[in-house]
């Protein structure tokens, strides 16, 4: 990359700081990935635009894109059969994970943690996934998530009333769900199918 192409990309006026506007879009797609749900494609083309703005600021310091010589430690999850167990132990690590995120300036850690964070959700998701649930006609925006809290009040309230716990429970029982706890099993379905293939 060019200089002069480095400027393009950076959207760098004459006598703009180039480490403002570095900064700036850095800020912006850490943002993003902590206010998104995670949907692999768009978050690797977000990583994948977060490198060529990192390569277009130091072709500008006139410096190599430092590089990570290790990888990072990052302890995944082994997810319950339990539903709200389960559900407990995702939202727990997704704070852990968004935290280690936003504290980060370091491109490679950011990407590392951003892989991490989509292997565990694709195991969480993947106990979630009920074909059935696909016949449900209601529309679903797969990127909008609910409220955790009133998930987790289904998940409890289903618990206590059928006296059962686990996912193959939870699909056993599926027509005899809650109507929003049918919702979200066939939302996470159609985002399961999102997940797999990488796009960077």
């Amino acid at each position: 990359m060019t200089p002069q192409e480095a400027k393009v990309l950076l959207k760098i006026e004459d006598g703009d700081e180039f480490i403002d506007r570095w900064e700036q879009e850095m800020f912006g797609i850490k943002r993003y990935f902590l206010t998104s749900t995670p949907i692999p494609k768009v978050f690797y083309a977000k990583l994948a635009r977060l490198r060529k703005f990192e390569e277009a600021y130091f072709t500008l310091i006139g410096v190599d894109v430092p590089s990570l010589n290790d990888a990072i430690s990052i302890e995944l999850v082994n997810f319950s059969p339990d539903v709200s167990e389960a559900f407990h132990q995702l939202h727990v690590w997704r704070t852990s994970i968004k935290q280690r995120i936003h504290s980060t300036h370091n491109v490679e850690e950011i990407v590392q943690l951003i892989e991490a964070w989509i292997r565990v959700e694709k195991d969480y998701i993947t106990q979630w996934v009920n074909p059935q649930s696909t016949e449900i006609p209601a529309e679903m925006v797969i990127s909008k998530e609910p409220d955790p809290m009133e998930i987790l009040t289904l998940i409890n309230n289903w618990k206590s009333a059928a006296g059962l716990t686990t996912f193959h429970q939870l699909h056993m029982n599926f027509p005899f769900l809650p109507e929003r706890l049918r919702f979200e099993v066939k939302r996470l379905t159609l985002l399961a199918e999102h997940y797999g293939e990488r796009f960077i």
